[in-house]
């Protein structure tokens, strides 16, 4: 199961249907303080699909914030994908182990997760 945390229903839509191509189950979050709620009361995902526009809505939640959070009730590597509408400059995931510009190919969130799953088995 995957979290997708983005408060854009037509990209949850989106991803939803390219997950379940895969065959993966995924579940919704809003933001990144919904998605803490959420990781509190139910079981742990394989990793969090989060949009950066949710870093720009929800500016009292960074993203080492957001990590140190999750760490609370998952210890170990939580991987997360980053995901925004434009490209940005450099190597950096802003945050994630992996970053895509939405909107992405189901090819493309494959090779992403499937490097995350490499990364946590290593």
């Amino acid at each position: 199961m995957i979290l997708i945390v983005t408060p854009d229903n037509d990209k949850a839509e989106a991803i939803v249907a390219l997950l379940e191509q895969n065959s993966i189950q995924a579940r919704r979050a809003l933001n990144g303080l919904d998605a803490l709620d959420q990781l509190d009361r139910r079981s742990r995902p394989e990793a969090i699909v989060y949009d950066h526009s949710c870093i720009r809505l929800t500016p009292k939640l960074t993203m080492p914030e957001f990590r140190q959070r999750i760490t609370r009730y998952y210890p170990g590597l939580l991987p997360i994908i980053m995901f925004d509408d434009r490209e940005w400059h450099g190597n950096s995931a802003h945050g994630g182990e992996e970053y895509l510009v939405y909107p992405f190919s189901n090819d493309r969130i494959s090779k992403a997760l499937e490097a995350l799953r490499l990364l946590c088995e290593q």
